[in-house]
């Protein structure tokens, strides 16, 4: 198990001492004696066991199967044995229909006829009924006839001795054998007499008591002829807990824990146990998780990171650092977890304590005082007292009188002047520990605020009565303010101005010289700083007057501020409008010489670009002409070319000149005819189109003048 965290003895300086590491395996298990077994001992198997088709136990049919067709004269013959029939055939006996068996009563015995017609020659035969073999059951006195169906089993006993019955056609014709009922194979249980046939279906036990001995039976089925055994039921295989008898199985979950007790001793059981006693006992599982886990005489318990345990041992307290433990003790009690981080961990006499830096720990030790320094102190004696925490740090303490019923006071501490006038300040005092061990030991840990406070009012009433109230009224602030701030004032003040010292500071100055050195010197205590922030005067009228004369002073000081401002408000209105004039001037003078240079920009530019337009457009033109020249000049060259060339290809052939003359006649009509409006009709005779050309008479043939013709 962990060892608990333990602690140097030494008040001042106490700092936790190693734990070594503990987890669950630490814990208590049962060990592998007589009462745990492997898990393969459990099925040890029955005593008398038998299989199912075992001719004790199932007894197969004698008169044919069910698949089989149906032998009557088999049936017959097993029924009536070795004997002759009582019965003979006749044409005029009664008739047995086809199907169909005769049950007859012989001198006592019983037997069977088939189908036909039978008389009975014997007076002492009787037929005593007709039944179908279709029937499953046919019992008549000493005879049986069972048909066991497919799937199911038939129940008998012969002569006190039970026998199973294979499914078919069983004949029995004996006194002492008795047919009960048929059952389904399959049924998990099957009980007849002594014999008990089990189906222990997949992923169970099956549960007996064999002989007083309780067993488990695997999957699979099971036979035995015992009239000492007994079916208990089925159970799961994957079940935390199984339990027959005295037989116990525990598969415990990951992270879980059982608890048990063996012999009347509690443990904890981790994983997979097969146990065999009669002294065991299982409770519950309960998860590692839990914080405390009680059974019996174990406990087990969680102390968390930034814990710290509490418990008793043996009537000692007991401190745990973070881990998991098991106690296996009567005298263990846990009490709980509690934070790390709280000053002060008590139980019993047993104290753990925390003092921070600002504070020291006030403790006595048989009676004698010791201060604990900050660290962390372990304090494990009755005769070691811990009184609480006292702070070192700044205290503050607001100065004030007793209540007077008749007078608003509260918050004010009322003091006199030198001139018997009564006034109120609201004011505090500061100071902190500087020797613990004086203080306490002077004044003690409940008084040091009494003694600074009495004694801080009595010094400050000493001042102010030595002080008169012109004294202290020196001040038109209403808040204190320190001397240094009030001499930058008085620098910036006229020459005729006060100059005296501040009365707060007087009073600050006067204050902590009386009252330091003494109060570090006897009670081991620093007074720092007093502070005054207000007084007021506690005569009415007085304080009426004196609020009046001030309301006047206040009146005229605010008139002259008045006319002081008013005077620098004109004056400085004078000199905005002269800026503003000044500025505007400069600005319509820039404003008119902008405008100027930009329209004399603005024509240059207009004359230059002008200018060079005209350039541009003279040179384009210039060019175009040149380029037209230069265009025709080239066309007409490239023309009398062509004209040389076609004249001189004509010139070559017979169709060349009279083309060529053709083309002159083309161009003289074209020409002579230019804006003349007329009808020409050519002459078709002969083999010329052009021979009405004539220039002899003036007149061109076949031109004929359209009103001639529109007589004709």
């Amino acid at each position: 198990m962990k060892s608990p965290t333990t602690f140097s003895q030494d008040p001042n300086k106490t700092t936790p001492g190693p734990a070594p590491d503990a987890g669950i395996n630490d814990q208590p298990k049962l060990s592998t004696d007589d009462n745990e077994i492997d898990i393969n001992d459990l099925f040890q198997g029955l005593e008398k066991p038998l299989t199912f088709e075992d001719p004790v136990v199932l007894v197969p049919p004698n008169a044919g199967k069910c698949d089989e067709e149906l032998d009557i004269q088999k049936i017959i013959s097993l029924a009536n044995g070795n004997e002759s029939p009582a019965a003979a055939e006749s044409i005029i006996g009664g008739l047995i229909e086809p199907g169909k068996v005769g049950v007859i009563d012989y001198n006592g015995k019983i037997q069977l006829v088939g189908p036909g017609r039978w008389i009975l020659p014997n007076p002492r035969s009787e037929l005593k009924m007709v039944v179908p073999l279709t029937e499953n059951y046919i019992e008549y006195e000493t005879l049986t006839i069972v048909r066991v169906n497919r799937g199911q089993v038939g129940l008998a006993q012969d002569n006190g001795k039970p026998y199973l019955l294979a499914e078919g056609i069983h004949v029995k014709n004996e006194r002492l054998f008795r047919f009960q009922e048929s059952k389904s194979v399959n049924v998990q249980y099957l009980k007849h007499g002594s014999i008990h046939v089990i189906r222990v279906p997949k992923g169970h036990y099956g549960l007996v008591t064999e002989n007083t001995v309780p067993k488990l039976l695997p999957e699979g089925v099971h036979v035995t002829n015992s009239n000492v055994f007994s079916f208990d039921g089925l159970q799961l295989i994957n079940q935390p807990y199984i339990n027959h008898g005295t037989l116990h199985i525990l598969r415990i979950p990951k992270g879980m824990v059982a608890l048990v007790t063996d012999n009347n001793k509690p443990k904890l059981l981790e994983g997979t146990h097969c146990i065999n006693s009669k002294t065991f006992t299982y409770f519950k599982m309960e998860s590692l998780t839990q914080p405390v886990i009680k059974h019996g005489t174990i406990t087990r318990f969680i102390v968390r990171k930034g814990e710290v345990g509490l418990a008793w041992d043996n009537n000692q307290p007991v401190f745990f650092n973070e881990g998991v433990y098991i106690k296996d003790s009567p005298l263990f009690n846990f009490e709980k977890c509690i934070s790390a981080g709280d000053k002060q961990i008590t139980l019993g006499a047993k104290k753990i304590l925390t003092v921070w830096d600002g504070e020291v720990g006030v403790s006595y030790l048989k009676g004698k005082l010791v201060v604990l320094k900050p660290d962390r102190h372990l304090i494990d004696s009755t005769e070691h007292v811990f009184q609480g925490f006292l702070s070192t740090q700044q205290q503050c303490l607001h100065l004030i009188s007793k209540a007077d019923p008749k007078n608003d006071t509260e918050g004010i501490l009322i003091c006199e002047t030198k001139d018997f006038v009564e006034i109120g300040l609201k004011a505090d005092v500061f100071y902190k520990i500087a020797d613990a061990e004086k203080a306490l030991l002077v004044v003690g840990k409940d008084n040091i605020d009494t003694l600074v406070r009495e004694t801080a009012i009595a010094t400050l009433n000493s001042i102010i009565r030595s002080t008169s109230l012109a004294e202290v009224a020196q001040n038109k602030e209403i808040a204190a303010k320190s001397e240094r701030q009030h001499l930058e004032q008085v620098s910036q003040a006229p020459v005729n101005a006060p100059s005296a010292p501040m009365f707060f500071d007087k009073v600050h100055d006067e204050f902590i010289s009386k009252l330091h050195d003494t109060f570090m010197e006897h009670y081991g205590v620093a007074i720092t700083n007093i502070r005054i922030e207000s007084f007021r005067i506690m005569n009415a009228e007085l304080a009426n007057n004196i609020s009046k004369q001030a309301f006047t002073t206040a009146q005229t000081e605010t008139q002259l501020a008045n006319l002081t401002g008013q005077t620098e408000i004109a004056t400085a209105q004078q000199r905005r409008d002269a800026e503003v004039a000044r500025i505007k001037a400069e600005g319509d003078a820039v404003r008119l010489a902008t405008e100027t240079n930009a329209k004399n920009k603005a024509v240059l530019e207009s004359a230059k670009a002008e200018a060079d337009a005209q350039v541009v457009r003279a040179k384009a033109e210039s060019e175009a002409i040149q380029l037209k020249a230069q265009a025709e000049a080239k066309a007409i060259l490239l023309r009398a070319e062509a004209e040389s060339k076609r004249a001189e290809m004509l010139n070559n052939t017979p169709l060349g000149g009279q083309i060529q003359m053709y083309q002159m006649y083309v161009d003289m009509v074209k020409n002579s005819l230019q804006g003349v409006e007329k009808t020409i009709y050519l002459p078709t005779e002969g083999s010329n189109p052009l021979s009405f050309w004539s220039f002899q008479q003036g007149v061109i043939p076949g031109l004929v003048d359209p009103k001639q013709r529109s007589k004709n």
